[in-house]
């Protein structure tokens, strides 16, 4: 367990992880806690699209979103590894994983309704993210990271079958 003035917290931790999450130190465990809301919100989006694909009445390229969610989570044990070899999560290792989890955001979305997918939304979370841990330059470069991807999904349409105005009725 995490330790905060002598009492046990939170979830167990190995040695390494519990040094780079020190509490005197707030920008390390604000990186040990980007580890843990990718595995969060890679479940809420593994849950999700098993729903949706069993329940939704959707067709959902279920493979292929899939797949991206595998590619994430083999990223997301990469930065566990990084963390538990005792390396320290820089700034330009966090922005690039956000950059790269906006990417496999851009790429589910495309797969899932494009621009009209109502989780479009979810580029917020990425912003408000690197906001928390990042500094102003690549707070900044999220946003325009963002920005772009979303604009993408109106310039590219959407590769998967969910797709046009018909889909606007997903919002609420």
């Amino acid at each position: 367990m995490a330790r905060v003035g002598g009492a046990a917290v939170g979830v167990p931790m190995s040695p390494a992880v519990a040094a780079e999450a020190d509490t005197r130190n707030p920008e390390s465990a604000g990186r040990v806690w980007l580890l843990r809301v990718r595995w969060l919100a890679l479940a809420g989006c593994a849950a999700l699209a098993g729903a949706v694909e069993l329940w939704g009445g959707y067709e959902v390229p279920a493979r292929a979103v899939f797949l991206l969610l595998a590619v994430a989570a083999a990223s997301n044990v990469a930065l566990w590894a990084w963390i538990q070899a005792g390396r320290a999560l820089g700034d330009r290792a966090a922005g690039s994983v956000l950059l790269f989890d906006i990417l496999l955001l851009t790429a589910i979305l495309a797969l899932t309704g494009g621009a009209s997918n109502p989780f479009g939304s979810a580029y917020l979370l990425y912003v408000a993210v690197g906001a928390l841990l990042l500094p102003p330059t690549w707070a900044l470069g999220l946003v325009t990271a963002c920005v772009a991807a979303y604009s993408g999904l109106f310039w590219l349409g959407s590769a998967g079958h969910a797709s046009g105005h018909h889909d606007m009725r997903l919002h609420l």
